[in-house]
């Protein structure tokens, strides 16, 4: 009986960790948008959870202002260009100077936009990679305790 119950234990112990379910905690990338825990969040949140890593944090920040800096320059741009293509629809006689102009900020904010984007992708490996390594660690705790009902083994991940 003694070894039927040491047995018991040990596949208990040995086999626990195969069929845990913990949430996963990983950025995941469809593309376009970013999701955790199988919700979509923005920027903001990637950079809350990307706090207690500098690294990753500093990556992180770095795409996100560089972002900002791309949509300003893509709107100006695209505004410089839309202004004379309209006053050209609407019969007016354009200036297609401002065009070019406008066309040289959108051109400008494409290399921005790419360094913010890789900078981004990068902070999101990172953060993944590291939660891969802190998962697998194996936390586990083993009690055995007495209640009024009798003796009782609990195992804690």
């Amino acid at each position: 009986m003694k070894n039927i119950i040491i047995s018991i234990i040990t596949i208990l112990i040995l086999t626990a960790p195969i069929y845990s379910q913990d949430k996963d905690k990983t950025i995941g990338n469809d593309g376009s948008r970013y999701t955790y825990q199988g919700k979509q969040i923005n920027m903001n949140q990637m950079l809350s959870l990307m706090e207690k890593d500098s690294e990753e944090f500093e990556l992180m920040s770095s795409g996100k202002s560089t972002g900002g800096l791309v949509t300003v320059l893509s709107t100006i741009g695209g505004g410089l260009i839309g202004w004379p293509l309209g006053t050209y629809l609407g019969g007016g006689e354009p200036n297609w100077n401002i065009a070019l102009i406008g066309g040289a900020f959108v051109v400008i904010s494409i290399p921005f936009a790419i360094g913010a984007d890789n900078d981004i992708k990068k902070a999101v490996e990172m953060h993944n990679l590291k939660q891969a390594l802190t998962d697998n660690q194996g936390n586990y705790e083993l009690r055995f305790f007495a209640t009024s009902n009798g003796f009782g083994l609990s195992l804690q991940f």
